[in-house]
């Protein structure tokens, strides 16, 4: 139902202020087109009409009939002044509620409405209904006993009729009972008599009942107004007598007012109005729509995390304060729930609702009982806020109400997403200004020819040329005309003709002032909405403090202060940089060490001015004579490094040594005074097998300093393998191993021991070879023999494994042929590592050394343990297949202890497998380990290779191999190790005398 105008309408000072003199006459117009059509927007309005002040005249009329009725009943019980009393003052009461009615109903004229304020007819009501329970008291007390009742029942008739007409307003109503039975109950009670407390209760009962009969018959109302009122009639009467033109002009109106509010906000978004008057626009176009609904619109603030009041025209500004900032977690508020939920909440009490729970009180304060909340989102469907709209009645909305809502939404989140958008580009355009302002000097514009069209101010002041002078030309015409280097301009041209963007090209060309300006240019293709080019836009910038500091810069951080080479750092850079080439791509190239000779002879004569003046001429005069692509370093003091890339060995040692050639017969001079210079340099080629810079360059600093240690003014070359350099050892501790392994001081303090074992054949027809697996041993300094194992480990850790390797393959060969070369059927086993295999210089190295000492290739056998061919087996079975190119054998050792997968053994290239001697050493009385052995040989003879049996350290387990078919065998019962030289001599001797034999 609706609520007391005067209580709803509070014309502001805001936006839609000056609609406000019409707002009256349009309330007037719309109720009577709802009364007219019967879809008005209060369903419940004809019937709130017809109560407002059809019913007060049916109460007058009443209360003075039974009035008479009560003076002629009670004539004879009271007296005629107590009767005439009850009549002028029932009779009073009921006309001035007549007049109050008829005060508060909306007038024809809208000019002529006063409006009276809604607290102040509950009070008048509520004084009313006290002065009928007074009166109504005062009668009956003044009645005898039998008479009472009849006081009760004429003031009960009463009161039903007066909540007829009071139904629409429920505080009235229940101010007006309240009054009207209070003083009656209180007197009642308060006589102690059984009779009279019965009758209180009574008329507390039939008060309660009224007020519920009261309220039903209101929402009854609303939901379906009375057909058969008065005004009802009426209005049908009309309708029949208008016809339908009367329903099309009433909805024309109606959607005529809606086009007219709808027109306005969109005028406002149009014309970029604040969004404060905007939504205030929208909220009065929801109050004029529904006079007895109030709104609100809030929105989500900047960080997403809460709701904020934006516009509340007509609420009262304590509940606006009240709501503040409300959270859009769970559980904080019905606004957060819609928005949380994306669908409308509707809190149709918000005296029972708990989401009202924070805000409830301040709510029902002022008169607010129902809210209906619906989420407003951008056209993106972007969450923008809610609209919140009041009532003062416990209802949901109405279809209409419902409809004229999503018209709500849906223009405020056009205004909130406009106004919003326009304050996003002015931020971004003027964020944008500045940015420009400071990145850029100038900003250039060209056709489609890509001729300049528009040029800003600065370009003359920094580039020299006017503005009108470079119009109508393209970039690379302007450039060209100031002398831009030929690279600059042909780059802006290629990205140009390719419509391409491009950045910060650097272009040069003089200045005002004549000197030379680095210019940055940057462009961008501009195309229109077909996709055809229109032209470029872009910026440039005076770059040329900035590229003079950072050209600077660079130079000197990458270059020697005195002597203007690259400096150390940069040096170690591009040695890094070889490593990996070379190890990648399996380049070659060669690092110099040099040492200038007798500078420091300079120094101490004639001081470090004149040398350093020495040092500047020396690394001038190197500069000079190699290629362009190889790095010179100043290393510090008087040394220098110098990288050879892609240059093999051998060509770096010539280098090196023209240059040691070289420099003596140069003069270097300061002041008077002329200098004999010369150089050590040190020389290390490498390749693959390099793993570290660092380690390149300590090796060529330690052959420099070789050199050096020679008498200077030679060269010294050492390779990244090599064996031969000088450093000290430790011995280990406990664990008996050498802490820092040096190959060649170990070799010369005999520490390093060989030894030979014999493999013999199983086979009846065994081909005669005598054949040996050769053994490393490790001496301590008194000759104790040390771990084997531990000593291999160390040796891998320390990168020293690939030294030990070709130090045991050139001793072994050397034995060979200074004993048995020239005898036939001998054949030796020599381990190596992992790390040797994948050496690819090894295939080099043993050729070498065969050729050297003139032995078959055949005469070796090279073993590798599972372990290590499988950890990398790509390269391994490339190793081995170049291994079996050159004609050595090769086994692969320890078989069993790795992976045991027979699926890889089809990729490497082996002659034998040698089965490890876990399997073997209890063969002859464990079944599984001989079906271990019997399977693994069986395979080696579905692949085609030949087995040998290691431990073999009894003569049953010999017999056991030679049952299973085992080729070859060794261990203890075959023969133990023996030292090599002892084997080749008496090999040497025992062939020998055969021979004569």
């Amino acid at each position: 139902m609706a609520l007391p105008t005067g209580l709803l309408y509070r014309p502001t000072s805001d936006v839609g202020a000056a609609h406000s003199s019409s707002k009256r006459g349009a309330d007037a117009r719309r109720q009577r087109a709802d009364r007219a059509d019967g879809i008005a927007t209060d369903a419940a309005g004809a019937e709130s009409l017809w109560r407002g002040y059809g019913w007060p005249s049916v109460e007058v009329a009443t209360a003075a009939v039974l009035a008479v009725v009560l003076v002629v009943g009670l004539r004879e019980a009271v007296s005629a002044s107590v009767a005439l009393g009850w009549w002028t003052a029932l009779t009073g009461i009921s006309a001035a509620r007549l007049g109050l009615a008829r005060l508060y109903r909306p007038r024809r004229d809208a000019e002529a409405r006063r409006e009276v304020p809604g607290q102040g007819y509950v009070v008048a009501v509520c004084l009313a209904g006290l002065a009928w329970g007074a009166c109504a008291t005062a009668l009956l007390a003044a009645t005898p006993a039998p008479g009472q009742g009849v006081v009760v029942l004429a003031l009960a008739a009463l009161l039903v009729v007066a909540a007829a007409s009071l139904a629409a307003e429920p505080r009235a109503l229940a101010g007006h009972l309240v009054g009207a039975g209070l003083p009656l109950m209180l007197w009642l009670g308060a006589q102690g008599e059984v009779r009279l407390g019965a009758l209180a209760a009574v008329t507390a009962l039939f008060l309660a009942a009224v007020w519920v009969a009261a309220r039903r018959s209101r929402d009854a109302a609303a939901a379906s107004p009375p057909t058969h009122s008065p005004v009802a009639i009426a209005l049908k009467k009309r309708q029949a007598a208008d016809g339908p033109a009367a329903a099309d002009n009433v909805g024309r109106e109606r959607a005529e007012r809606t086009l007219a509010w709808e027109k306005q906000v969109l005028e406002m978004v149009a014309a970029h109005a604040g969004l404060t008057e905007t939504l205030d626009a929208v909220n009065r176009g929801v109050e004029t729509q529904f006079p007895d609904t109030r709104s609100s619109i809030l929105l989500i603030d900047d960080d997403e995390r809460g709701l904020v009041v934006a516009s509340a025209p007509s609420l009262p500004a304590e509940f606006v304060s009240e709501l503040g900032t409300m959270s859009l977690g769970p559980g904080a508020s019905c606004y957060a729930a819609a928005v949380r939920r994306r669908k409308a909440i509707v809190a149709q009490d918000i005296a029972a609702d708990p989401l009202w729970e924070s805000h409830r009180d301040v709510a029902l304060r002022h008169g607010i009982q129902a809210c209906w909340t619906v989420p407003i989102y951008s056209p993106r469907q972007h969450a923008l806020g809610v609209c919140a709209v009041y009532s003062g009645e416990r209802r949901k909305p109405r279809a209409g109400e419902r409809r004229f809502m999503e018209r709500i939404t849906y223009l405020a989140g056009i205004a909130i997403d406009r106004v919003r958008a326009q304050r996003a580009l002015r931020c971004s355009e003027l964020r944008f200004r500045d940015f420009a302002e400071t990145a850029a000097d100038w900003f250039w514009e060209t056709d489609a020819q890509t001729r300049y069209t528009y040029l800003s101010g600065r370009y003359q002041q920094i580039t020299g040329m006017a503005c009108a002078e470079a119009l109508g030309r393209t970039p690379v015409e302007v450039l060209a005309k100031g002398g831009v280097a030929a690279v600059g301009a042909a780059k802006i041209e290629q990205f140009m003709a390719a419509r391409r963007p491009f950045e910060d090209c650097l272009v040069e060309r003089p200045g005002p002032e004549g000197a030379v300006r680095a210019l940055r240019m940057s462009g961008k293709p501009i195309f229109d909405e077909q996709g055809c080019f229109s032209g470029y836009r872009g910026s440039g910038r005076d770059a040329s403090r900035a590229h003079v500091a950072a050209e600077t810069l660079a130079y000197r951080a990458n270059h020697d202060a005195l002597t203007g080479a690259v400096n150390r750092h940069v040096f170690e850079q591009r040695l890094e940089r070889a490593v990996r080439s070379a190890r990648d791509y399996g380049r070659e190239h060669v690092v110099c060490y040099i040492d200038l000779d007798r500078l420091k002879l300079v120094n101490d004569t004639l001081g470090h001015k004149a040398g350093d003046e020495v040092l500047r001429q020396v690394a001038g005069w190197l500069s000079t004579r190699v290629r362009a692509r190889d790095t010179l370093a100043r290393l510090g003091g008087d040394e220098f490094a110098l990288l050879l890339e892609n240059c093999p060995a051998s060509k770096g040692v010539e280098i090196a040594e023209r240059l040691v050639d070289t420099l003596p017969s140069q003069s270097f001079a300061w002041e008077r005074h002329t200098f004999d210079i010369g150089l050590s340099i040190g020389v290390v080629p490498f390749g693959p097998e390099a793993r570290s810079a660092v380690e390149v360059l300590a090796l060529a600093d330690a052959a420099c300093y070789g050199a050096k240690r020679q008498g200077g003014g030679r060269v010294n070359l050492q390779r990244v393998e090599a064996d031969d350099t000088d450093g000290g050892e430790t011995d280990g501790g406990e664990g008996g191993t050498v802490a820092a392994i040096d190959v060649a001081v170990l070799a010369r303090q005999n520490r390093l021991l060989l030894y030979a074992q014999p493999i013999r054949s199983l086979r009846p027809d065994a081909d005669g070879v005598e054949w040996y697996e050769v053994l490393l041993k490790v001496a301590d300094r008194q000759g104790r023999l040390l771990s084997t194992r531990a000593f291999i480990r160390a040796a891998e850790q320390q990168q020293r494994i690939v030294a030990i390797d070709r130090w045991v393959i050139r001793t072994v060969l050397q034995s060979y042929a200074a004993r048995v070369a020239t005898l036939p059927l001998v054949r030796f086993s020599i381990n190596i590592s992992g790390a040797s295999l994948s050496d690819r210089s090894l295939m080099d190295y043993l050729g070498r050394q065969l050729a050297r000492q003139g032995i078959a290739p055949g005469a070796i056998c090279f073993e590798i343990t599972e372990t290590a061919a499988i950890r990398n087996l790509a390269d391994a079975a490339r190793s081995i297949a170049e291994f079996k190119k050159l004609g050595c054998r090769f086994a692969l050792d320890d078989f069993g202890t790795g992976l045991s997968s027979f699926a890889y053994l089809k990729h490497l290239p082996v002659d034998y497998l040698k089965i490890d001697g876990s399997f073997v050493r209890d063969i002859s009385a464990e079944a599984a380990q001989g079906s271990i052995a019997a399977a693994i040989h069986q395979m080696s003879r579905t692949l085609g290779l030949k087995t040998v049996a290691e431990w073999a350290d009894s003569e049953a387990v010999v017999a056991r191999l030679r049952e299973l078919g085992v080729d070859y065998a060794q261990g203890a019962a075959v023969g133990e190790a023996v030292a090599l030289d002892a084997l080749t001599q008496y090999l040497d001797g025992d062939m020998r005398a055969a021979a004569r034999g």
